[in-house]
Formats: C-alpha cells, sequence, structure tokens
C-alpha cells in the first residue's frame, strides 16, 4: 500500500524524519503501517452505521494517536462520527459562518508550525477581545482544528499554553462547566489527543477557581503536567525559543501571525467540515448497540451520565430531602427554588436599596484605616491591587 504521509501545509509542518521518529515511539515502521491500515479498513466495511469512511492518511493518523492499538483506534475512529450527533452545539457551524469568523478575531487558538524536539505540537490560546463572546462559538471553532488536524497532521503529543494576560472577570461568568467538560471529552477520548503539558501565563487571582475546576476534570496524570508561569521567560526551560511565538519570548511567527495562518487554514477546508460535520451517525444501522461507557454514556447519552454522575456525587454529600428533584432529591424543583429566590429579593427590595446606600463618611472615623490585605492602603483597594 503506498501510503502519502508527507507533509502539506508549513502551517503544521513536519519532516519526513520527525514522522519516523514518531513512529519509531510507538515501535512502527512504515511499512507495519500500511498492514495496520488494511485491518482498519476490512473493519470499516462491516460498519453500516458509520457515514463516512476516513482516508488511509486519517486512519494513519488515528492510529498514531492512540499508539497502534487497534481496538481503541477502531473505538475513537467511531466516535468521532458518533459525537457529532451526541454534541451537534460543537458541531454546526463551518469555518465560514459569521459567528466563527467573529470567534476567530475574538480568540487565538493557534497551532505552531513547528514541532518541538519531542515531536509535539503547541496550541497557543489567548483572549483577545471579551465583548460579545460566545464560548460555545470558540470550542466548535477548536474542534474544527481537531478535524483539519486528522488530515494534515501528525505529531507524538500536544502541549497547551494559554496566556491569561488578558483575561476580564466578566468572562467567568459565561463558563458553563457542562460544556468545559464536554470540550475535555472531545480532547481527551474522542480525539485521543494526548496532553504532553498544560501551561498557563500571567493567571489572574480570580480565574484560579476556574482553573482548579478544569484540572478536576482532567485525569490525574495530566494534571500532574499542569504548569504556572508568572511571565513568558520560564517558558524557554520548556520549550526552543524558535518554537514560541515572539509575544512569548520566541522567535517564531507573531500571533496576529499564527491567528491569520488558523484562519486561512480553516477557511481553505470549509467544504470539507461542511461535510464532517454533517456525517452523524445511523443508529439504527449499528452492528452490536453502544455500551455503558464513561465517554458515550449510557447508550451515547452523553447528557444522561454527567447527569448520573452528578446526583450520585450529590447524594454521597447531602440527604435525599436537602436537594431539588432534579439533583436527585426530593425537595423543591429548580424553577420553584429561582422563583423562591425572586420572591424574596423583592420583598426585601427596599431594605437592599438602603442597605447598598450605605456608605461610610471617612472623615468622621475615629481613627484611620491601617494597611490591610482586604482593605488595602487606608482603605484603597484599587491601590493595593495596583501595588
Amino acid at each position: 500500500m503506498d501510503l502519502d504521509l508527507k507533509c502539506k501545509t508549513p502551517m503544521l509542518f513536519y519532516t519526513d524524519e520527525e514522522l519516523n521518529s514518531i513512529l519509531k515511539i510507538r515501535g512502527k515502521t512504515l511499512d507495519q503501517v500500511s498492514e495496520d491500515v488494511k485491518i482498519i479498513k476490512e473493519w470499516l466495511k462491516l460498519q453500516p452505521h458509520l457515514p463516512l469512511h476516513p482516508s488511509d492518511r486519517q486512519i494513519v493518523c488515528f492510529l498514531v494517536m492512540n499508539k497502534f492499538f487497534i481496538e481503541k483506534t477502531k473505538e475513537k475512529i467511531d466516535m468521532n462520527y458518533t459525537i457529532k450527533g451526541l454534541m451537534p452545539e460543537f458541531y454546526t457551524k463551518p469555518p465560514s459562518h459569521p459567528d466563527i469568523q467573529k470567534t476567530m478575531s475574538h480568540f487565538t487558538y493557534g497551532l505552531m508550525p513547528k514541532l518541538t524536539k519531542k515531536f509535539n505540537r503547541i496550541y497557543v490560546c489567548r483572549l483577545e477581545n471579551a465583548d460579545d463572546v460566545i464560548l460555545t462559538d470558540s470550542y466548535t471553532y477548536l474542534c474544527t482544528l481537531f478535524e483539519i488536524r486528522t488530515i494534515l497532521d501528525f505529531s507524538n503529543s500536544d502541549e497547551y499554553i494559554f496566556d491569561l494576560s488578558y483575561y476580564p472577570l466578566s468572562m467567568l461568568t459565561k463558563v458553563n462547566p457542562m460544556d468545559m467538560k464536554r470540550v475535555v471529552t472531545v480532547i481527551e477520548k474522542v480525539n485521543s489527543n494526548r496532553m504532553a503539558g498544560i501551561h498557563f501565563i500571567n493567571m489572574p487571582g480570580y480565574a484560579e477557581n476556574l482553573i482548579n475546576l478544569i484540572k478536576s476534570m482532567l485525569k490525574p496524570k495530566i494534571r500532574e503536567r499542569v504548569n504556572f508561569h508568572k511571565g513568558y521567560k520560564s517558558l524557554l526551560e520548556f520549550f526552543d525559543e524558535d518554537r514560541l511565538p515572539k509575544e512569548f519570548g520566541g522567535s517564531g511567527p507573531t500571533i496576529p501571525e499564527v491567528r491569520e495562518n488558523m484562519r486561512k487554514l480553516c477557511l481553505e477546508h470549509d467544504e470539507y467540515i461542511k461535510k464532517i460535520f454533517n456525517a452523524k451517525v445511523n443508529e439504527s444501522l449499528r452492528p452490536s448497540k453502544l455500551v455503558n461507557d464513561d465517554i458515550l454514556g449510557y447508550h451515547g447519552n452523553f447528557k444522561k451520565l454527567q447527569f448520573i454522575k452528578v446526583t450520585k456525587r450529590c447524594l454521597s454529600f447531602f440527604d435525599e430531602d436537602r436537594l431539588p428533584i432534579e439533583f436527585g432529591g426530593s425537595g423543591p424543583t429548580i424553577p420553584e427554588v429561582r422563583e423562591n429566590l425572586r420572591k424574596l429579593c423583592l420583598e426585601n427590595d427596599e431594605y437592599i436599596k438602603k442597605i447598598f446606600n450605605a456608605k461610610v463618611d471617612e472623615s468622621l472615623r475615629p481613627r484611620k484605616l491601617i494597611n490591610d490585605d482586604i482593605l488595602g492602603y487606608h482603605g484603597n483597594f484599587k491601590k493595593l491591587l495596583v501595588d
């Protein structure tokens, strides 16, 4: 079998030697790869429920991501189509869609063009504009890059660098933990993208709980690979200078260049993404039913699995009658709780107006405030933050 595994774009560059090294790490040669591809293609012939068959090159990509474990590779190829019916919110808008074009200007989700010395691909992630951000669209953009990499790229693992220099407090209110869990599921379980490292730069204090939430969603071994940096200089302890953007202290392309490269790359493959996003599995033709699975949930119902996990965890901490019905308890429903709190707040509206307007007259204070970790310099919280 003549496999074309040559580099297709300078935006995702690798040499023949780097590819051979990636295969060698997995104990494979190009000749052995061809045999494994044949096995997968024979299996695909027996999967009438799959809407499309991956190319030979894509099959190799899935084999590489899954360390050439044949059964695991079959499972992940199946999941790559199945997930589009389970999480349609991430697979509805192609790169040409106006919402995704807007997202591409709001976020930098970039792939650095050169592999690291360990043959890993670097993602650089940075928020550029927080106005009117729709995070679900940003996840769609990320999933688009995953799809494109299956037809263009090979790497040993992935490394993520998140620059939080600009991450306003308002962004925290837009984060949906369930959506984040879905994204982690796609990264870890569906696309099998191996995480060699995750790096957070210039993290503001108020983002700590968000990062801890993200860490809690990761496997224990991945959590150990999370690194925090107070500045860009320490990144050079992990990466060569020419592998990093100029803004990160490297000599690689600038962040705007990376962002524009990704926009072009996605638009070049717009028709392919439309096709793959619309490729839904026909469950009535599946040879054997899906079983309960930590990834796909109960017969493929991801949302139901997450609900079951949440309710079981809640009941391990609280009595049943203390929890809402939606959380597996026997208390009031969530809508009832919400309405009760709305009424309670309105009943005390005048009091809240009064207490919110009750400001201290510092000129009458018997003694001046001292420097304090809470109030800052003489009560000036803003000045403390600047200091």
